[in-house]
């Protein structure tokens, strides 16, 4: 369920650096939240120390437990209004109305990816790149030819390990680590069929690029920067993770040349809601 929810801060007995500390853990737990998808959006009131935001949670009693575990919690007066859909919401009138597409598509779910150790790749993503761990799942295999008719793999394939993530505003990733009796060991390349990539999005591009280096990732020739053509404003750079996967690292802080001509924009993880 998503939730309308309003916060007025009230007086904060002690000394000012109390504050201070509550408003640090604050932000903190906020970060924490955003990353888990149960905090989505949230906007301050002009002099006021108010805000209302967008916060996902089951029910109304798993929110509560959620807006307890703010530090911030014994000063808030808080005011709760769950949301439904609008029949005649801009995000969703019409989807159907097109003539194409599968009907009651509402987004991309998550990109799975194959990867020789998921122990190694989880550590990748959460610890250096940023992402939450989810559940894991254990061993699928079958004796019969259950694994090449739902999953176009060797009748003897096996998996292994299963981990799921979320990396911040961006689909989930579904690690996948295998055994079978035809795998190839290596990396396809972008120019190969199957090649591909996952992008990833920074709002401060040299900030980024100097972490990466600094943890001794493997980046690939110097930023491109786009300045001509429908994607001018975005700068670029390419980099491995251990098992040499391709990522990509992109900006484009202030829109890209393409906007001027589309009413629409492409999806943007810092606007998940535009």
């Amino acid at each position: 369920m998503e939730f309308l929810v309003q916060m007025e801060v009230g007086p904060i007995e002690g000394e000012p650096f109390v504050e201070s500390q509550l408003r640090a853990r604050e932000a903190e737990r906020a970060r924490e939240l955003a990353s888990a998808g149960v905090l989505e959006r949230l906007w301050r009131i002009p002099g006021r120390r108010a805000n209302w935001g967008i916060w996902h949670a089951k029910d109304a009693d798993e929110l509560q437990k959620v807006l307890t575990s703010l530090p911030l919690f014994p000063y808030l007066k808080i005011a709760i209004h769950p949301l439904e859909c609008h029949p005649n919401d801009p995000r969703t009138t019409n989807r159907e109305d097109r003539g194409y597409g599968i009907p009651g598509l509402t987004g991309t779910d998550h990109f799975g990816v194959t990867v020789p150790d998921v122990e190694e790749a989880t550590r990748f993503f959460v610890e250096l790149i940023g992402c939450t761990p989810f559940y894991p799942l254990g061993r699928i295999r079958s004796d019969d030819d259950w694994m090449k008719t739902h999953l176009n793999v060797h009748p003897r394939a096996e998996i292994t390990k299963i981990r799921f993530l979320r990396c911040r505003n961006g689909i989930n990733f579904e690690l996948f680590e295998y055994k079978s009796p035809d795998q190839r060991r290596q990396m396809p390349k972008n120019s190969d069929i199957g090649g591909h990539h996952i992008g990833i999005y920074v709002e401060d591009f040299d900030k980024a690029l100097a972490y990466l280096k600094s943890k001794s990732v493997t980046v690939l020739g110097e930023p491109s920067i786009r300045t001509t053509g429908p994607n001018a404003g975005r700068t670029w750079i390419y980099f491995l993770t251990p098992w040499g996967m391709q990522m990509e690292m992109v900006s484009y802080p202030h829109g890209m040349a393409y906007e001027k001509d589309f009413a629409g924009r492409m999806w943007h993880p810092s606007f998940p809601n535009k």
